[in-house]
């Protein structure tokens, strides 16, 4: 298990994506669990983003120039992301991201946009307002995307904002880190 809350949760989230070495694991039995809480932002896999529609729209590149660069797309991602033509391609990165074990936490109370610890940039911004927000919107991407495929578990727990030990002894962390049964009013999307 990788599990990581605000910028952890961001390194954990970008891991899962590029990790290489998950093959050699599996292999020997040992299972992988990304556990992503209260990230920033996400990387995404192309040049959609969420719209205030709900939906998903090119974004305007002369508003936010590097809006897909590495972190927040796959825009000169860095060496280790192995992207390119000795390396693999963005379809098979995504692919293989969608069908790895990862569970999302979200505060449910994690939407201050004026947060001092939240990423404001006009790319993470493209992403939506606040962390909560943002967390929804890359759910409903990947579903968008990968609707029969995706591996992926979403979950909200009310009352709780920015907020790590909040979020990881919730009944869903608890149920994310050590695979007990989760009980509680978490908000669940799968």
């Amino acid at each position: 298990m990788i599990a990581g809350h605000s910028g952890g949760g961001q390194v954990v989230q970008r891991y899962a994506v590029v990790t290489s070495g998950e093959p050699i694991l599996i292999e020997r039995g040992i299972a992988i669990r990304y556990v992503v809480a209260n990230p920033s932002s996400y990387v995404y896999f192309d040049e959609l983003r969420p719209s205030a529609a709900e939906t998903f729209e090119p974004s305007d590149a002369t508003r936010c120039p590097h809006f897909n660069d590495w972190k927040y797309g796959l825009v000169n991602a860095p060496a280790y992301a192995k992207l390119g033509v000795d390396g693999i391609s963005a379809t098979t990165l995504e692919a293989a991201y969608a069908r790895r074990d990862v569970v999302t936490l979200l505060g449910g109370d994690d939407c201050d946009p004026l947060h001092p610890a939240l990423d404001t940039s006009c790319a993470a911004n493209a992403q939506g307002r606040h962390r909560l927000e943002r967390g929804r919107a890359y759910t409903r991407y990947m579903q968008m995307r990968h609707a029969d495929a995706l591996q992926h578990r979403h979950f909200e727990i009310p009352g709780v904002g920015h907020d790590g030990t909040g979020i990881f002894t919730s009944a869903h962390g608890l149920s994310a880190l050590f695979d007990v049964e989760a009980h509680s009013g978490a908000t669940t999307q799968t």
